[in-house]
């Protein structure tokens, strides 16, 4: 698929969506922010209300450590279509990765008042409001997610960490087992498994299915390094070394509830 991308791009040079989907394969595929980050900005520069270039150039840019660059396309991404719902998205979840946790409860909360049916509304608010340390408004709103139509991993995965922070360890284990049992039939993506691991105290199986996503290139592996989710796990001394070997960035990261999230007592 990246060298049908490159070959499109030189075939039709001056293209913005073209840009922007090599853009999208930096990203998910190879986890090459540098090279996504070029390309994106090519994007943008081709085509200035190119909405997507604007979110995923801000996500690239928070994952670089520019948060404050990146908080202009987030704002850009927005003002472009006010009322478009996975703008919405892209935004919170550049915010809650970059510790703007205001801004992304308010992106969520304004794709929720403009669908209420739109499972990703309540999945981001409650991303975010775990970040905030809102343990049961986040398990609230993650809670609703399955039946609007998102059974994916992250938000089991998320409604996890809600459920860590209001002590309810066993409900935590019963989603684990629960997504072990669903991958012999469906996808469940490793490295969500890899986070209620983490959450469990259980870090040598977080490791493992952490190093399975990679090796799977899930969508979202290129982020364990930058994102605040990983935050329990980050205090094994592995953490470094494994980013490092998986040529996955690493940056220190916003302060939030989940800096002090206990796991179970052995």
């Amino acid at each position: 698929m990246r060298e049908l991308a490159e070959e499109i791009a030189l075939r039709h040079p001056g293209s913005a969506a073209v840009e922007r989907l090599i853009g999208v394969l930096r990203i998910f595929s190879d986890h090459d922010f540098s090279a996504a980050e070029f390309r994106l900005r090519q994007a943008v520069a081709r085509n200035p209300s190119d909405v997507l270039a604007h979110g995923l150039l801000g996500l690239v840019l928070v994952t670089n450590g520019r948060v404050a660059e990146a908080d202009l396309h987030n704002r850009r991404c927005i003002a472009l279509d006010p009322l478009g719902t996975f703008r919405h998205f892209l935004a919170a979840n550049n915010w809650a990765v970059a510790g703007q946790f205001a801004d992304a409860e308010a992106a969520a909360s304004a794709m929720i008042e403009n669908d209420p049916r739109y499972p990703e509304g309540y999945h981001m608010r409650g991303y975010t409001r775990n970040y905030m340390g809102r343990f049961q408004e986040a398990e609230d709103d993650l809670t609703r997610v399955p039946a609007l139509g998102n059974r994916s991993g992250w938000p089991l995965a998320k409604r996890s960490i809600a459920l860590t922070g209001l002590g309810r360890f066993d409900e935590v284990q019963q989603i684990l087992d629960a997504m072990h049992a669903r991958r012999a039939t469906e996808f469940i993506t490793p490295d969500a498994i890899g986070c209620v691991h983490q959450l469990l105290g259980q870090n040598d199986e977080a490791f493992h299915w952490l190093d399975r996503a990679v090796g799977e290139q899930a969508l979202w592996a290129g982020f364990v390094g930058v994102d605040p989710i990983f935050g329990t796990l980050r205090r094994d001394a592995r953490f470094e070394s494994f980013c490092h070997a998986h040529g996955l960035p690493l940056r220190p990261l916003p302060p939030s509830a989940l800096d002090k999230l206990a796991t179970p007592s052995k």
